[in-house]
């Protein structure tokens, strides 16, 4: 296709599915390393065998100011660098009952997160001017951030005692989200944060300060040796692993994805008490990995929150313990399949037999009857308009549990557009499913230009639902 070209409709119904997909299957060498991972709270497993990895002693009590409060969720540091998550809630304005959020944030604790993905910046001061669309309304406390920045320029990131010098994060980036499942938590932020430290920093540890911009105080912390990794709970296509407290009725939860192959990502989570009951958790948290953690980290983190199974009051009662199972998990995988050549039919209404199969590693993908729909909106500077071609398909898995809900096509020779997504004018094929992932694949769109008498497409993007039911023991 022509650079610059609209796709249409084809542009919304791929807009979803442009996502990294996984590295392939695990080899000898990559197994190998993984049996070298050690554990990083708030971040995943990570590969230690090339670079030592370091982590917080303990975790450090949350910072408070006027109007904040911060929890450090995860710390590391490995190959001079060192990374940060922390969670802040802020009051809002006091119409806006800012008591209320505080205290439902304390609650939760590490256990509240993001629902909504962060906006990625190059300095958190960045964010601080742009309130509305970086953290979701100014309020006391950012006011107070924006002040803070001008009076103490070179102050938040990791500071160094020793040296007497600050480390300011390099990248960065900042989400907003809501506060369990009815609560406005408008102004409860999550912060990302990079530091490029060089060779500055002792490799075998060292201490001092996260400060953040409108705390009068940082996290102090120690950073050691990280252990080796936890004991994992095998499923087929992912390894889970939980850490977690059940307190006043609740439970929150962190809970680490680590794949077999690809990439894995937890969608849903029950808590199960003694007696068989259960109770489906909410997701809050599920952090962006891209550019901010140790090297090869393997996995996805996430926090969920709920109400725990059961009689509340009995809830808690030796021998009716809660377990969590891992009910569904998305999985990305990388496959190579051959490519398709799709028909296009003259005229507006005509249909063409397509009649191929392609051969997954988890099941086939049968294309059967092409339908040419019409034109799309016309191209840009005088371009021919775009055509629209529906393709039946037929989708048949190995395994009923491992079903591929979602993949696209991009023309031969596209290249990435940057490190994870294709450009738009690759993108020539896309599932056609007015009720998502639940409904079966039964269609694809797939967009043409004008005088085109086939379309060649490499299918990528493979996304499959697995029904895990994973139990995992709940570790405090």
């Amino acid at each position: 296709m022509k650079k610059g070209r609209k796709i249409g409709i084809l542009a919304a119904a791929a807009a979803c599915l442009l996502i990294s997909c996984g590295t392939g299957r695990e080899t000898a060498d990559e197994g190998a390393e993984r049996s070298a991972s050690v554990f990083v709270e708030g971040y995943g497993l990570v590969n230690g065998s090339k670079a030592p990895v370091l982590v917080p002693e303990k975790t450090p009590e949350p910072l408070e100011t006027d109007g904040a409060k911060a929890w450090l969720c995860g710390a590391f540091y490995q190959d001079g660098q060192l990374g940060v998550r922390v969670f802040i809630s802020a009051d809002r304005e006091p119409e806006e009952d800012a008591a209320a959020v505080l205290a439902d944030a304390e609650a939760e604790c590490l256990g509240t997160a993001a629902v909504q993905a962060g906006t990625e910046t190059g300095h958190l001061d960045e964010a601080a001017e742009q309130p509305e669309t970086r953290t979701g309304g100014g309020g006391p406390f950012q006011r107070r951030r924006e002040n803070w920045k001008k009076e103490h320029p070179v102050w938040e990131g990791f500071y160094w005692g020793e040296e007497d010098r600050t480390f300011s994060f390099h990248s960065a980036a900042v989400g907003q989200f809501e506060i369990g499942e009815k609560t406005d938590g408008r102004n409860a932020v999550t912060v990302e944060g990079l530091c490029e430290t060089g060779s500055s920093l002792p490799g075998d540890g060292f201490s001092g300060e996260i400060r953040l911009d409108g705390f009068e105080t940082g996290f102090p912390v120690t950073f050691v040796p990280a252990q080796e990794a936890e004991e994992l709970v095998e499923g087929e296509w992912a390894c889970f692993a939980a850490d977690g407290k059940e307190e006043n009725g609740r439970l929150s939860a962190a809970v680490y994805t680590i794949p077999r192959e690809g990439e894995a990502v937890l969608e849903k989570l029950t808590a199960v008490n003694g007696g068989g009951q259960e109770t489906e958790l909410t997701k809050l948290w599920g952090p962006s990995n891209d550019g901010r953690c140790p090297e090869r980290l393997e996995g996805s983190f996430s926090v969920w929150s709920g109400k725990i199974p059961g009689n509340e009051e009995k809830a808690q009662e030796k021998g009716d313990e809660v377990v969590l199972r891992a009910e569904e998990t998305w999985v990305y995988l990388d496959e190579e399949p051959e490519t398709v050549k799709i028909p296009v039919p003259e005229t507006s209404g005509e249909t063409a037999d397509m009649d191929q199969t392609v051969q997954l590693e988890n099941g086939e993908i049968h294309f059967g009857r092409v339908e040419r729909m019409g034109e799309l909106e016309p191209g840009e500077d005088g371009e021919e308009p775009e055509i629209s071609l529906s393709a039946e398909i037929n989708v048949t898995p190995k395994d009923d549990k491992f079903r591929l809900v979602s993949f696209y096509g991009i023309r031969p020779g596209t290249v990435r557009e940057e490190e994870e997504n294709y450009t738009w004018e690759g993108l020539c094929l896309a599932p056609d499913q007015d009720g998502g992932y639940e409904e079966p694949l039964k269609r694809v769109r797939v967009i043409c230009e004008e005088g085109e008498r086939e379309v060649e497409a490499e299918l990528t993007g493979f996304t499959y639902l697995w029904t895990s039911c994973v139990e995992m023991p709940l570790k405090e």
